[in-house]
């Protein structure tokens, strides 16, 4: 028998042009070698000392974005530390005066005599309430098989041509090092993004740090858009968040805070339980259009 001829296979340039071209832009984005993204997310799913050891190298490998830029703090976070803050935020300082007064309201949950102290918080939230609502964080919530992808494109994107105006208004970056335990109560994010707080309000009535948050949100999505199938369920949504897609919430002031708080039966007060807590009353997450990309400067 006559051999068979083998099919010709024709292939589209167009085709090909394109699919080189969606190749170029995925590696323009990602901040992280291939091989180095792969290995934090098979150590994601472990958590702990093998994830710390991954941040360590993306460290190294990334010094000219993040010097230094996370080590294990504690048992449940990888952090900036102080010296990669100086040089990721141009004002990490601003930030220290909101978490302040948050923290002086939580800490005045822990004296023995509860009327008392549900009086100083009430206090200390009606007075520095400007200050605590400053403060913004965005997280990200992706399945731990995906973290690595999920940071690759935060750092690709802090290491882009907005790198050095979003590391203006980001005052640090934190990932949860440890996989969700079974029965906890509060569900916390895998990722956090702090965004520079500031009070002063522009002739719209939005503060500082609400056009902050809107701008580092804006960016965020659009650096992770296309991560299909990374996201948890909505069922793991974290702790007082508001959603802005499946895969990034943001919120206003702090998890520890609003948990005190709502202890004390002062939440609802202060916070909107429409948007579960998210935002304070009067206030909810960004519209898309509030996201929509902003002019060239």
């Amino acid at each position: 028998m006559p051999g068979k001829e083998s099919p010709k296979v024709i292939v589209d340039p167009e085709y090909l042009r394109d699919a080189a071209e969606a190749s170029r832009e995925r590696e323009a984005r990602e901040g992280l070698p291939d091989d180095l993204r792969r290995r934090l997310n098979e150590a994601a799913i472990r958590g702990g000392t093998d994830q710390s050891a991954a941040f360590r190298e993306i460290a190294d490998s990334n010094r000219d974005a993040f010097e230094g830029f996370m080590h294990m703090n504690g048992y449940d976070w990888l952090i900036a530390d102080e010296a990669a803050n100086e040089k990721i935020s141009e004002g990490r300082a601003a930030g220290a005066k909101a978490r302040q007064a948050a923290l002086d309201s939580y800490n005045s949950f822990m004296p023995a005599d509860k009327d008392r102290s549900k009086l100083e918080a009430e206090r200390i939230m009606a007075e520095r309430n400007e200050e605590i609502m400053s403060e913004y964080k965005v997280h990200l919530q992706p399945v731990r098989e995906r973290l690595g992808d999920v940071v690759s494109r935060l750092i690709g994107m802090y290491k882009g041509p907005d790198g050095p105006r979003l590391r203006q208004l980001t005052g640090a970056f934190k990932v949860h090092s440890r996989p969700a335990r079974p029965g906890e109560k509060e569900i916390f994010p895998e990722i956090v993004v702090y965004v520079m707080p500031g009070t002063g309000k522009d002739a719209s009535g939005k503060t500082a740090g609400r056009r902050n948050l809107e701008e580092v949100l804006a960016a965020i999505v659009d650096a992770t858009r296309d991560l299909a199938g990374a996201a948890q369920p909505k069922n793991m949504a974290p702790r007082y968040n508001a959603a802005v897609n499946d895969l990034v919430y943001c919120a206003q002031s702090g998890g520890d805070l609003k948990s005190a708080l709502r202890l004390a039966g002062l939440l609802d007060k202060f916070f909107d339980p429409k948007n579960n807590d998210a935002f304070r009353r009067g206030e909810t997450a960004p519209s898309e259009a509030e996201l929509a990309p902003r002019p060239e400067r």
